[in-house]
């Protein structure tokens, strides 16, 4: 028996009521799959004619309103819990020279993001 809930089927476990039920492993669903490329471009046309880029792209000092975060469910949980979140006003402070390191200043705290992290995080200036 398989139900549908938050996103993602259900099954019933053998030998369990059936009031237990856990996620069918294997599965991939919109709720699971990272977003890509495509999800910044729709979220881009919906937004309307202001300009967009990732955060990789900023200059040095420049500050920037964060509108996406993209990439893996487990990337951009974490991100959201060190405050990247939508609507947030981030700075880049500096880029490191070795390592491809961006330094951010997000409500007062400075972050480290890789580069490739970055081009995940859409952004407005």
């Amino acid at each position: 028996m398989a139900l549908q809930g938050l996103g993602r089927p259900f099954r019933a476990h053998p030998g369990r009521s059936a009031g237990s039920y856990a996620p069918l492993r294997g599965v991939t669903t919109p709720a699971r799959a990272g977003f890509g490329l495509d999800f910044f471009a729709e979220i881009g046309s919906q937004l309307g004619p202001r300009p967009m880029t990732s955060l990789d792209l900023l200059a040095p000092g420049t500050s920037a309103r964060l509108v996406a975060v993209g990439g893996e469910r487990a990337f951009r949980c974490r991100l959201m819990e060190m405050g990247l979140l939508p609507g947030t006003s981030v700075r880049l402070v500096r880029r490191a020279d070795v390592g491809g390191v961006l330094e951010l200043d997000v409500r007062g705290s400075r972050l480290t993001v890789r580069c490739g992290e970055a081009r995940h995080l859409l952004v407005q200036p």
